[in-house]
């Protein structure tokens, strides 16, 4: 491998592209020719299926232990979310995204941060008490979950006992037991 600060070699027929003082009129015909021979690339023949899945990949909701939507919102309102009273606080459901990061910084909580992919089975909840007391349990015991593994959530091991433990419908993340 070359030292950072030895310069490229070119062939004399093109510009080095390396070099910011190459102009774009130097530059452009050649990336110009190097398009065009896509052309000439065999492709395969008959259409081209994608396999596209309906929805997002992972699904997710929160619950905000021990305080009221009212409180939540006041920490933060998007759009993409809907809050509603639970008999834990506050659940979130639609596009919480990074907001869960902000609910666990500024409420007491603790936060639970559901996932799902119906793509992979993977079903996961982050459990959130403040930034620095973070853990996760998921359905894929034996591997790394990212964080210090917690053994159950609220007493429950399953994903349909975990969401009735949180007190979320399983259509809130498009959960369908296997």
């Amino acid at each position: 491998m070359l030292p950072i600060s030895t310069p490229r070699t070119t062939r004399s027929d093109r510009p080095n592209l390396w070099d910011s003082s190459a102009s774009e009129e130097e530059s452009l015909p050649w990336l110009s020719a190097l398009c065009a021979t896509k052309s000439a690339l065999p492709i395969r023949p008959g259409p081209i299926t994608v396999d596209v899945m309906d929805g997002p990949a992972t699904r997710s909701a929160c619950v905000i232990s021990g305080s009221s939507p009212e409180e939540v919102e006041r920490i933060a309102r998007s759009p993409k979310v809907e809050l509603r009273a639970n008999k834990l606080g506050t659940l979130v459901t639609g596009r919480p995204g990074d907001l869960v990061i902000d609910y666990a910084s500024e409420l007491p909580g603790p936060v639970y941060d559901i996932m799902y992919s119906s793509r992979t089975g993977w079903f996961a909840v982050t459990v959130y008490r403040g930034l620095d007391q973070t853990m996760r349990w998921d359905n894929r015991p034996g591997e790394h979950p990212g964080y210090p593994r917690a053994d159950d959530i609220l007493g429950a091991t399953s994903p349909i006992a975990i969401l009735d433990a949180l007190d979320v419908p399983a259509s809130a993340i498009g959960y369908a037991p296997a």
